[in-house]
């Protein structure tokens, strides 16, 4: 790589670094809490682990940077992060690839481990990366995802083309457009709670859970889905256990080859969905709207 990092509260700032190798961390490797880097550009480097950068680092900042074409012979295409309370904000990855294919590598453009407090990713975009899971990202840890977009990324074989999250999710404010899994959750997979608000998905594609795949309860709110497809299964928009609430949303033309068009309920358990959600012109083998066994619906 281009600079090891040993130390606490490092800065690196307006730097440019292209065509890098190394084991871990093509371009830098950090070593030591607090770091941040800022104003800078990746092009084309490469490592096992993290294409660009690698932090074994706690409470450190990825911020105003662009990563480009980086790749990771394992996890993390652009970066991966070994240290709890990572902020990564502002910043632009495209084009980035982890290429392991065991179970648990994955991460086209960012692979958080299951290390510490949560990791946050804001006003970040995320374009066309690709991994056998978790297209844009794969966190072991819980993650917040706040102002993102995220368009295009894949998860070849399994799930969540641009998410995929082993632990309790917050979203909020983001945008996820084209993204695709070879199984479930098209733009997300999360395997414990979903919290989800003010965010839009349209034209995902998944197995099933078109746009998003939550293994336990979620709470939607004030959210668009629109033409989300479940190819071979349920949930063209939503596939999503019982006890699930939904606020405010709306689905429209969403598809399962299954069930449940807009929404599939898992458990045959309560589904209360509140407060104004409209169903528009969605269809599946049954329950075009909604498929589930027993709840609440109200003002819908």
């Amino acid at each position: 790589g281009a600079i090891y990092i040993y130390g606490e509260h490092t800065i690196v700032n307006g730097s440019h670094f292209r065509d890098c190798e190394a084991i871990w961390g093509g371009d830098i490797f950090v070593f030591g809490n607090g770091a941040t880097i800022e104003n800078s550009a990746f092009d084309e480097s490469n490592a096992d682990y993290g294409g660009a950068i690698y932090l074994t680092s706690w409470g450190s900042v990825i911020k105003d940077s662009n990563i480009t074409d980086c790749e990771a012979s394992f996890s993390g295409g652009a970066i991966y992060v070994a240290g709890g309370g990572t902020t990564i904000s502002g910043s632009n990855f495209e084009g980035c690839l982890a290429k392991g294919t065991n179970q648990n590598y994955g991460g086209g453009a960012i692979y958080v481990r299951d290390a510490g407090d949560s990791a946050l990713i804001s006003n970040c975009s995320f374009e066309d990366n690709n991994a056998k899971a978790g297209g844009a990202i794969y966190a072991k840890n819980s993650l917040v995802v706040k102002n993102s977009t995220f368009d295009l990324n894949h998860a070849a074989s399994t799930s969540g083309g641009a998410l995929y999250i082993n632990n309790n999710t917050e979203i909020y404010d983001s945008n996820f457009t084209s993204n695709k899994a070879g199984s479930t959750g098209g733009a997300v997979y999360v395997k414990n709670n979903l919290a989800l608000s003010n965010s839009t998905f349209k034209d995902n594609n998944a197995t099933e859970g078109g746009a998003a795949y939550s293994g336990k309860a979620a709470i939607v709110q004030n959210s668009t889905f629109a033409l989300n497809h479940a190819e071979s299964g349920s949930g063209g928009a939503l596939n999503l256990l019982n006890g699930s609430e939904i606020y405010n949303s709306s689905f429209t033309d969403n598809h399962a080859l299954s069930n449940g068009g807009g929404v599939f309920v898992r458990n045959y358990g309560n589904l209360t969905i509140l407060s104004n959600s409209t169903f528009t012109n969605n269809s599946g083998a049954s329950g075009g709207g909604i498929y589930y066994g027993g709840g609440l619906i109200e003002n819908s």
